[in-house]
């Protein structure tokens, strides 16, 4: 009888704890699901009555759905005191983003308001993020490795707060998205979807599902970052056919790395290296007093990559990099197979550079 009491008691202690927490979200919540609806009901004014259809219309009117069912879900009234700060935080934020958009009457206001807007769209996704980890709706993180703005913006945009984990064809064909529409100096970006596909393919480290997971992105970005120039960084190491080029090895390390430049056509071959000792890739070639070296690439991520000991030569990708080593090493043969899958690309750009409609029509018609 004692133990059965015992039990009871510490039953209906735990229930007593969760209708607290529950009890203690549910005014916060209450309070701010109203101004997501109101919000929301801002955003579509604006695009309404003021401006034609945009690209930002799209990203903003999911993340207002996300919003609502994020506070309408269940769960994260459990998540107990600690989330409750985060609610009034995003129902402040929610305010904020509601009077911007209010202010908003024509193009030009939306194009003047653009930083203001990402930086709202930044703070909610975080909120959400936050809460749902206290809530234990996901797991914690770190989840990307490489944490910057555009970054998080880029994976919560086409793959939600929840950070499911696409396929590498559903990653790639939101990453050209993206790239049209959020970099000014990717207006070149000419490249077909399923050329662009099989870019993003031949370069990424895929988990064993063959799924795109936040640390995956984080990994890419950390080879071939920054964001403007992840494209340009990643294509260099691919034929215009979209394969990787004969020089570049992916999978394998240091002996395979070898037994490739000994029985290969070059005299050298570009491998991954390790992120943890902040190697970008590794050049491996065979020097004539040396034997075979093992040469660190390190990606800056701001001027470009440098052989490791060389930090005053820098270049904005990797192909560029090998170029000069062949120069410098007398690879004749080498250097004139770069040069010319360099202007392999050139023509293919050339051929395709009108057919992208980076028109605002165009951009929404891509997004659709």
């Amino acid at each position: 009888t004692e133990l059965i009491l015992r039990r009871l008691l510490e039953s209906r202690t735990h229930h007593l704890k969760i209708l607290e927490k529950i009890l203690i979200m549910a005014e916060p919540v209450s309070e701010t699901l109203p101004v997501a609806y109101e919000c929301k009901a801002s955003m579509i004014r604006a695009f309404t009555e003021v401006l034609a259809p945009s690209a930002v219309g799209f990203f903003w009117w999911r993340l207002f759905d996300e919003t609502i069912e994020f506070l309408k879900t269940g769960k994260i009234r459990g998540a107990g005191p600690s989330a409750v700060s985060s609610i009034k935080a995003l129902c402040k934020v929610l305010k904020g983003t509601k009077k911007i958009w209010e202010e908003i009457d024509s193009r030009s206001a939306l194009r003047n308001n653009k930083v203001r807007l990402k930086q709202q769209e930044l703070k909610i996704y975080r909120i959400m993020h936050t809460v749902s980890v206290d809530a234990k709706l996901i797991n914690a993180g770190p989840f990307f490795g490489w944490e910057t703005d555009s970054v998080v913006l880029f994976w919560n945009r086409f793959f939600g707060y929840k950070l499911k984990s696409p396929t590498v064809k559903e990653f790639a064909a939101a990453l050209r998205v993206h790239l049209l529409l959020e970099d000014t100096d990717m207006d070149r970006i000419v490249t077909p979807l399923n050329i662009f596909t099989d870019i993003v393919t031949s370069v990424i480290e895929t988990t064993d599902k063959k799924t795109v997971t936040p640390s995956v992105w984080g990994s890419l970005l950390q080879r071939y970052g920054p964001f403007s120039s992840l494209y340009e960084r990643m294509r260099s190491l691919c034929t215009a056919e979209g394969k990787l080029a004969i020089w570049f090895m992916k999978d394998g390390g240091r002996v395979r790395a070898e037994q490739e430049v000994q029985q290969g056509a070059y005299k050298w071959i570009v491998r991954l290296g390790r992120l943890s000792q902040k190697m970008a890739f590794v050049l491996t070639y065979n020097n004539a007093n040396l034997g075979l070296v093992h040469t660190p690439i390190i990606n800056d991520m701001k001027e470009g990559y440098h052989i490791q000991g060389e930090p005053t030569r820098k270049f904005p990708t990797v192909l560029d990099l090998a170029e000069d080593v062949c120069r410098r090493m007398q690879w004749y043969h080498s250097g004139y197979a770069i040069k010319e899958e360099k202007d392999k690309w050139s023509k293919f750009n050339h051929d395709l550079e009108k057919t992208l409609d980076l028109s605002e029509q165009g951009k929404v018609k891509l997004l659709e």
